[in-house]
């Protein structure tokens, strides 16, 4: 696949196809943040060539070029907003966040499901992420 045009180009036909067949259990599984099966990726494939939306050219570089089909697809649908609440959830269980840290990672589930919307979609890894620390606590240094 040449880069540039013609990824922009499949990836446009993609985010078509998906915003056009949200009834699909597979594209409900990628926008609700679960994960889909081997059987989904296949025929999600099957149906991208044979609808004409790419080769199995572009899939296979989107497969090594964006860390899976799985995450290139969730990059181009984004989450709602509640899939995105829920990713929150195991990281900010047992931590009494302060009004500061907490505005931030409500940004973070914001922009995460407004994704969807916006033209410049990009997937965020939450793990490991720590927020900064509030500095108007006497506390710390």
């Amino acid at each position: 696949m040449e880069i540039g045009t013609n990824l922009t180009r499949f990836e446009q036909k993609i985010r078509i196809y998906l915003n056009t067949h949200q009834d699909q259990l597979a594209v409900q599984e990628i926008r609700r943040n679960k994960q889909i099966t081997t059987l989904d990726r296949s025929e999600l494939e099957k149906i991208f060539v044979e609808a004409g939306l790419g080769t199995t050219a572009d899939i296979d570089y989107v497969k090594d070029a964006k860390g899976g089909l799985g995450l290139f697809l969730r990059s181009l649908t984004g989450l709602e907003r509640e899939a995105a609440a829920l990713a929150f959830d195991s990281f900010q269980q047992g931590k009494a966040l302060t009004a500061s840290p907490l505005r931030f990672v409500n940004e973070l589930i914001d922009y995460l499901a407004l994704q969807r919307h916006d033209r410049r979609r990009r997937a965020v890894r939450v793990a490991g992420h720590r927020p900064r620390p509030d500095r108007s606590r006497s506390d710390l240094p």
